[in-house]
């Protein structure tokens, strides 16, 4: 049994007409019969009933030609699958990301590509931002999704989600009464912040928007990453301020959230070395930027508690 034998069986078992199939394979209509009359032999049993002006399929070629489609569509993949080998597409992507800030993201972005190019792999890597730019630099690192923007020459990168900033507090906390919350509200509260050395463009963005409101964040607890901002203001050690897409990938029963009145956002990006141009870094690149462009959305989320509010991430897909 070969597998053109296969192929001829399914175009003629889905046109039920032996001069469409043939015209559809190239091949010429009696060279078609030929292959159906070896392969009919070859399995002992009829498979096309062609008594009459029409083409039917008998009970065993109706049970064939799910197994048949099978094997053609395999062979199909594997084909696929050598090619990408022989063009550099198939192989291994170190992918880093920061847990903190990419944990809904990554999904969104890897499954769909490794759907896209079958014959990919992706090796991934959970870091802080600095360590993940390192990596990317050193050459460690294929690409990185982390917090935005990075400042380093040599680096580009894509925006995959845009989150404003908000403040966590207890559900019992009296700030939950509001529906927003201006920054000078929190001059004289105890803040948990993230440490600079963890997450220097979440510290930055903080830090800036207290000074514009103008007071200096009076910090009472300092956390190594901005997930670690939650359990500590569970624990009742001050209100935290991180971007939405932590509270929505982290937030527990235990505390709440409001968006901060025209507050700062963040970024969570895709980087890599602008000199990477590799054939399997590209297409990932390419990849995720042909996603963003038709999958982004914005989210006008008419309750201002919602975590997630004025988000503006990579969609369900």
């Amino acid at each position: 049994m070969e597998l053109k034998q296969l192929q001829l069986f399914v175009a003629v078992a889905e046109d039920l007409h032996f001069g469409r199939a043939a015209e559809r394979m190239y091949i010429a209509q009696p060279a078609l019969s030929q292959h159906i009359r070896r392969l009919e032999r070859e399995l002992g049993v009829e498979l096309f009933d062609r008594r009459g002006r029409n083409v039917k399929l008998t009970a065993p070629g109706r049970a064939f030609l799910g197994e048949a489609r099978r094997v053609v569509a395999q062979s199909e993949r594997a084909a696929t699958v050598a090619r990408r080998a022989g063009d550099g597409s198939e192989g291994v992507l170190t992918l880093g990301y920061y847990p903190a800030v990419a944990a809904s993201v990554v999904p969104e972005i890897v499954q769909p590509f490794l759907d896209h190019a079958p014959g990919m792999s992706i090796h991934l890597i959970a870091d802080g931002p600095q360590a993940l730019n390192d990596g990317l630099v050193r050459g460690d690192l294929d690409l990185a999704v982390t917090s935005g923007p990075i400042l380093r020459p040599g680096m580009a990168t894509q925006v995959l989600q845009h989150s404003h900033l908000a403040v966590v507090m207890p559900v019992e906390h009296p700030l939950t009464e509001q529906y927003e919350i201006d920054l000078t509200q929190l001059e004289d509260l105890p803040l948990v912040t993230t440490a600079r050395t963890a997450d220097p463009q979440l510290f930055d963005s903080v830090v800036s928007a207290c000074h514009a409101a103008g007071f200096s964040a009076r910090t009472a607890h300092v956390v190594k990453s901005p997930e670690l901002v939650l359990p500590a203001v569970v624990c009742g050690l001050g209100l935290g301020i991180v971007p939405a897409s932590v509270i929505e990938s982290w937030a527990t029963g235990s505390v709440t959230s409001r968006p901060i009145k025209e507050g700062p956002a963040t970024d969570v990006v895709l980087a890599r070395r602008v000199d990477r141009s590799e054939s399997t870094v590209l297409d990932f690149w390419n990849f995720v930027e042909d996603v963003i462009a038709a999958r982004v959305i914005d989210i006008e989320d008419a309750d201002p508690h919602t975590a997630g509010a004025n988000s503006r991430v990579v969609s369900q897909l």
